[in-house]
């Protein structure tokens, strides 16, 4: 996961450290990737932050309108 991105899933990166029991100044350390313990820690944490929207079935969809 991007690091930009769990921040802005947690509102700021204090927030996100308090979530993981870390210090703001850690994140500011990760560079554009989290760390891949940090995004299994999201994962149990938040796993809505994870779920992917299903591919769309485009012969389906054209179906249905018309």
């Amino acid at each position: 996961m991007k690091t930009k991105i769990a921040i802005a899933n947690a509102g700021s990166a204090a927030a996100l450290a308090k979530m993981l029991s870390i210090t703001p100044g850690a994140i500011s350390q990760w560079g554009e990737d989290m760390p891949d313990g940090r995004v299994w820690q999201l994962r149990v944490l938040r796993p809505e932050w994870f779920v992917e929207a299903e591919p769309v079935d485009a012969g389906a969809l054209q179906e249905r309108t018309g």
